[in-house]
């Protein structure tokens, strides 16, 4: 079996804009707050009953809120309500970057990888306003402006539904609005259609993934020249040692220097602080200068040992 999952895409965009408008009912006083009801017992059925009674005395009715495919099995459908029906994914119109891409997982000993579909779908739904009279048509039709304007972004149904988040949210947009009168039964019904745009109809394909680089080591053979960066290259620079020429330097290299007498005995030594160090007794100094710029004992003319 694929490692890759079915995909949940539709199913948090309807739960989303569900929410988002269920927030909205409660928040104008036209629905009770159903996670105050979530139990699945008679006693919170009567309850939910009872306020949703308690509501239609206080504001003149009730706005009762069906999910993508719920409300087929109620049989008596009160008015107002708000529908959503269940939508249907088209072309969308950005490629998916076929380049895989890595995630650390969960346990962060190993990095998943993933590729993503190379193009992304288009999601359509419809939402339908039932009303019995103008005033609950206008009332309705407020309610679900406030929950989804004309174009706008909202959270997937894993966030908190009534804030943006940074990443994850989708953008939707109203893209148009039809009539749907039923005057035999004294009915007003509005059909608005939304579209959800480039979103994935099929999840990112899991590949094999990869472990953590935790160590790196080189292998050198002795025989193998060893390049060391020393940085920028320059022109070669003159040496100078109390006024006397060493020679060129050129870029890139090291010169190793020894201070020795004139019977050419090792008689100093640089100290890891830039200066030369002889044993006391010589009576001489030692100045190095590279292109005219002192560069011994941070800038003194001379070391005097």
């Amino acid at each position: 079996m694929s490692a890759t999952p079915l995909s949940t895409t539709q199913e948090r965009v309807e739960r989303s804009i569900y929410e988002r408008i269920r927030l909205e009912l409660v928040d104008k006083g036209y629905l009770p707050d159903i996670t105050l009801y979530n139990s699945n017992t008679a006693l919170n059925q009567t309850d939910w009953e009872a306020a949703m009674a308690t509501i239609r005395t206080t504001m003149g009715f009730c706005i009762e809120l069906f999910g993508a495919g719920s409300y087929e099995k109620n049989d008596d459908k009160k008015v107002p309500r708000i529908v959503i029906d269940s939508g249907f994914f088209s072309e969308g119109t950005l490629g998916g970057d076929q380049t895989t891409y890595f995630q650390l997982a969960d346990d962060n000993l190993s990095y998943e990888a993933y590729k993503r579909p190379p193009q992304a779908s288009q999601l359509d739904l419809n939402i339908h306003v039932v009303a019995s009279s103008t005033k609950e048509i206008r009332i309705v039709q407020a309610v679900l402006g406030l929950a989804l304007q004309t174009r706008g972004y909202l959270p997937l149904y894993t966030e908190i539904p009534n804030e943006i988040q940074e990443t994850g949210n989708f953008f939707y947009k109203r893209a148009g609005v039809a009539d749907l009168p039923q005057t035999e039964e004294g009915v007003l019904e509005k059909i608005f259609r939304y579209v959800i745009d480039d979103v994935y109809e099929v999840e990112p394909i899991a590949l094999p993934s990869a472990s953590i680089i935790t160590e790196i080591t080189l292998d050198i053979d002795p025989g193998d020249p060893v390049v060391i960066d020393v940085g920028p290259t320059c022109a070669p620079v003159d040496f100078y040692i109390n006024s006397f020429f060493v020679g060129e330097l050129q870029s890139g290299t090291v010169k190793n220097l020894q201070v020795k007498n004139d019977l050419g005995i090792q008689v100093g030594f640089l100290n890891g602080l830039g200066e030369w160090i002889v044993p006391s007794g010589g009576g001489s100094s030692i100045a190095e200068v590279v292109n005219s710029n002192l560069t011994l004992n941070r800038g003194a003319t001379s070391v005097y040992v």
